[in-house]
């Protein structure tokens, strides 16, 4: 796709420009962009909820990237990267261009750059588990606001597996099936595949959640 390899390739020049002047252009750039926009968010959103059939059909992010995604390619992610640097910085640190979101389900990726690379001229692992981590926790988090009965998921656990150098265009996929039945699951996993543009597995990040389902009644007594 042509204007996703445009966007991409600006992306990652203003990113490695970060890594000398950090926050001084592109964030600043970022949030002016969103800001401009925000009346145009504002307008969409109705229209947004009226398709989706109400407004808590979905969960806020998943609307929230969905309205973002009206916008196209290239202004909705810059719109909800900026929205994802304001609820969780530490992710953003990696510049995380989410691509695909819905419920249980999750697509993001990467750029090799300078400020996330390791001595060998790779992507370094932290920053391959922090993009794992991402997806998984959007998938399965999601997956749990979308019941709207109380349900909970906490992180308790991470476990990588790298499998090749990751250089290039890093993608993460994640896809969370909750259990059918309520209760307490301390040891429920989401897994996220690494792949780079080719296709070639790099590595394979574990997330552990203890998921607490709460039973379709709890929600009429709450």
């Amino acid at each position: 796709h042509f204007t996703q390899s445009v966007t991409v390739t600006v992306w990652t020049f203003m990113t490695d420009f970060r890594c000398w002047l950090p926050y001084i252009v592109w964030k600043p750039l970022s949030v002016v962009l969103t800001v401009v926009l925000l009346p145009v968010l504002v307008v969409l959103a109705p229209v947004k909820a009226w398709r989706d059939g109400g407004w808590r059909k979905k969960p806020f992010f998943v609307f929230a990237f969905e309205l973002c995604a009206m916008l196209g390619y290239t202004l909705g992610c810059t719109c909800f990267s900026t929205i994802l640097y304001c609820v969780s910085p530490y992710t953003t640190s990696i510049d995380v261009w989410l691509e695909r979101a819905d419920v249980g389900e999750a697509q993001a990726t990467i750029v090799q750059r300078y400020g996330i690379q390791n001595p060998f001229s790779s992507i370094h692992a932290a920053a391959l588990i922090n993009l794992g981590e991402f997806v998984c926790a959007f998938a399965c988090i999601t997956s749990v606001l979308a019941r709207k009965d109380g349900s909970r998921a906490i992180p308790t656990g991470i476990r990588a597996d790298f499998l090749a150098k990751a250089r290039g265009h890093i993608t993460a996929q994640s896809n969370v099936a909750l259990p059918d039945k309520p209760g307490v699951y301390d040891d429920f996993e989401a897994v996220a595949n690494l792949v780079d543009a080719t296709g070639r597995d790099v590595a394979r990040v574990t997330v552990a959640f203890r998921v607490d389902l709460k039973a379709a009644e709890a929600k009429k007594t709450q």
